[in-house]
């Protein structure tokens, strides 16, 4: 069972992961129905790990490198990627056109 800090470090994440536009400390607070205060710890630690970063120099979050280079880490794992990746050149090759696989996963 996650301990109630690292629970509102992923919703924090999750919240800005879903977000259709940067978010402040304020904005994040109001959808947790959390203290501002647990918000701003929260988003320091996920901002010093790379996991959000600043938008443009604001009071507003974004994600940061490291958890857009999660799902390419997750995705590296199934060999399905590398047995395809000839055939797809071929095709996009023949083509002119750009391919793509997508596959359910779970």
């Amino acid at each position: 069972m996650l301990n109630v800090s690292s629970r509102h470090i992923f919703s924090i994440l999750r919240e800005i992961s879903f977000a259709h536009e940067p978010l402040s400390v304020t904005d994040i607070s109001k959808r947790l129905k959390v203290p501002t205060t647990t918000t701003y710890r929260g988003i320091v630690t996920l901002e010093q790990s790379g996991y959000i970063q600043r938008f443009q120099a604001s009071a507003q979050y974004v994600l940061g490198e490291a958890a857009k280079q999660l799902p390419q880490a997750c995705f590296a794992r199934f060999k399905i990627r590398d047995i395809t990746i000839p055939y797809l050149r071929q095709i996009a090759v023949a083509t002119g056109e750009t391919v793509s696989l997508f596959a359910t996963v779970g």
